[in-house]
């Protein structure tokens, strides 16, 4: 299957209208792990669209991979992320 990223903005949106202070997609509970770069930069990007700007979008970023790290950090910058959730890198020592 796919994301779908039209569920995802609608349910940010909501999230917002019931009173939520923030929004961490991709976050360290979740399938953020699981998601390709693309998928990820879009999640994010579709959760940064429904939060409009109404409450802080904190985009998780982290990898046991340093470049991947950097290069979503960079994404989510761009997407509008008001901050980024970087886990240390893990089981692999970065370079």
């Amino acid at each position: 299957g796919s994301v779908d990223l039209e569920a995802v903005e609608r349910l940010a949106r909501w999230q917002v209208e019931q009173g939520i202070h923030g929004l961490v997609p991709c976050g360290t509970t979740g399938e953020g792990a699981t998601l390709t770069e693309d998928e990820h930069h879009a999640v994010i990007a579709a959760v940064v669209r429904g939060a409009d700007g109404e409450v802080p979008v904190v985009a998780g970023c982290g990898s046991n991979d340093t470049r991947r790290t950097v290069a979503a950090a960079r994404q989510a910058a761009d997407a509008g992320a008001d901050a980024l959730l970087v886990v240390s890198p893990y089981y692999n020592k970065p370079n």
